[in-house]
């Protein structure tokens, strides 16, 4: 998790991000909320957070997922978030 943050790599923070999520650390879901805040090429870091989230299982993911799948958001993180409803 302590990469999450300082890791140059946007490649390393949304691995690390992702890792947050499979490994169910609910204790760093304050990382996770603040990746969904990034922009990154292809909106990658975004779409980790959002992964993330929907594994933590928190009590408003289906609504930040929902408000993601809305028209507007990238295509790629809109399809993301479609997929994780």
């Amino acid at each position: 998790a302590a990469r999450t943050a300082s890791d140059e790599s946007l490649r390393v923070r949304s691995a690390a991000v992702r890792g947050i999520g499979t490994l169910k650390l609910t204790e760093h879901e304050g990382l996770v909320r603040e990746a969904i805040q990034v922009s990154s090429q292809n909106d990658d870091m975004r779409q980790a957070g959002l992964s993330a989230l929907a594994a933590l299982k928190t009590t408003d993911a289906m609504d930040v997922m929902i408000a993601f799948a809305q028209e507007g958001a990238d295509n790629r993180t809109r399809g993301s978030a479609i997929e994780l409803i």
